[in-house]
């Protein structure tokens, strides 16, 4: 016996495919998204390594060549998360950019 067809089982058969695409580009999204936020997680650990770093500089025998360094790591990094890209004072970024990457 012979498949019936629906009149409209074409137009199914698109709507399927358009979700399933759909449904692809999703996760490729999430998973962009997920490696981001994997990426600002590891900033934010490193931001604050070089904080803790820092405040226990300052407690120690001072170190002022240490003490920069990880000053202008904190504000490098900082200026780098996007919610304080803005904030970074104009012309600073050349500059600490410099002193970081002459560090390391």
């Amino acid at each position: 016996m012979a498949k019936f067809i629906f009149k409209m089982q074409n137009i199914l058969e698109i709507k399927r495919k358009l979700e399933d695409q759909a449904k692809s580009v999703y996760a490729d999204a999430l998973a962009v998204l997920d490696r981001e936020q994997n990426k600002l997680k590891l900033l934010e650990t490193k931001k604050d390594e070089y904080e803790r770093r820092l405040t226990q500089m300052m407690s120690d025998v001072l170190e002022l060549e240490k003490i920069k360094f990880n000053e202008d790591a904190i504000e490098f990094r900082g200026c780098f998360s996007l919610k304080r890209f803005r904030k970074c004072p104009e012309g600073s970024l050349p500059k600490i950019l410099a002193r970081f990457c002459a560090e390391c």
